[in-house]
């Protein structure tokens, strides 16, 4: 599965289910290098599932879901760690209980000004089966998580929600809203950062189908994208690229936008 990209568009995080041993597979990190079509495991894999990690625009926060931990609230979590150029990576911690709970919680995705984090929950209080949350991001952590409400979220399940780094534009994926397909793709857009989001549009054919759809994410130059799908490909879900139609596509970020961006605060 696809699951994020650096703001420079030089790096795709992703996961990978793996054959651990003969009685079960597993999940890892892994990272693609574009330029130089390298594939690597991230350093914070276990023996344990590791998967649908997010990186925030500055590149020093990494959230991403881990299940079966001796510290975990629910049976998967988010756990967030961090990197700087002096200290290197911190330990994993948990999220704790404002964005975990005691059901499900996976596929986070950072805004691109880093205020909020936003993700999937399968808790109690929202809309339907599981749903797209945020949790603002403050000086003192991470605050109680609030649900995205009924514009986005349906009775079925919404998962893999990728916000652009224009930050007006929303990518997910769904169950409830009409579709072709198991999951289809959809886009929301706002008219302000602190706006509401509008009615989601189905991004059709080719890109949706009758099979599953999911983790689209989207290049700063509004026009590269990448998903996962079941369709073909050489396994069971494979990740692919294209390019989005015009009327499907965020508004690009130039230079000095990405340069303030990615500035660590």
């Amino acid at each position: 599965y696809v699951n994020a990209m650096s703001v420079d568009g030089e790096k795709l995080l992703f996961t990978r289910r793996i054959e651990a041993n003969k009685e079960r597979d597993q999940e890892d990190l892994f990272l693609y290098d574009i330029s130089e079509q390298s594939v690597s495991s991230l350093p914070f894999n276990t023996e344990y599932n590791e998967g649908a990690i997010t990186v925030s625009a500055d590149g020093s926060m990494y959230v991403y879901t881990a299940c079966d931990r001796v510290n975990s609230i629910g049976g998967c979590d988010l756990y967030i760690r961090q990197y700087s150029d002096e200290n290197g990576w911190t330990k994993e911690y948990n999220l704790g209980k404002n964005v975990n709970s005691k059901m499900w919680e996976s596929q986070a995705c950072f805004s691109p000004d880093g205020k909020y984090l936003y993700f999937i929950s399968s808790r109690n209080g929202g809309e339907g089966q599981e749903d797209i949350w945020r949790s603002e991001i403050t000086k003192e952590g991470f605050i109680k998580a609030e649900n995205l409400g009924s514009s986005i979220n349906t009775s079925k399940a919404e998962m893999s929600p990728f916000l652009h780094p224009d930050n007006l534009t929303l990518y997910f994926a769904s169950e409830g809203h009409i579709g072709m397909g198991n999951h289809d793709l959809f886009v929301s857009r706002r008219t302000t950062t602190d706006g509401f989001w509008n009615a989601p549009e189905n991004i059709g054919y080719p890109i949706n189908t009758h099979n599953s759809e999911n983790s689209l994410i989207v290049a700063s130059d509004g026009k590269t994208a990448y998903y996962t799908s079941d369709k073909s490909g050489f396994g069971k879900e494979d990740i692919f690229q294209f390019a989005l139609p015009k009327h499907l596509q965020a508004d690009p970020l130039d230079d000095l936008e990405i340069d303030i961006i990615t500035q660590k605060a």
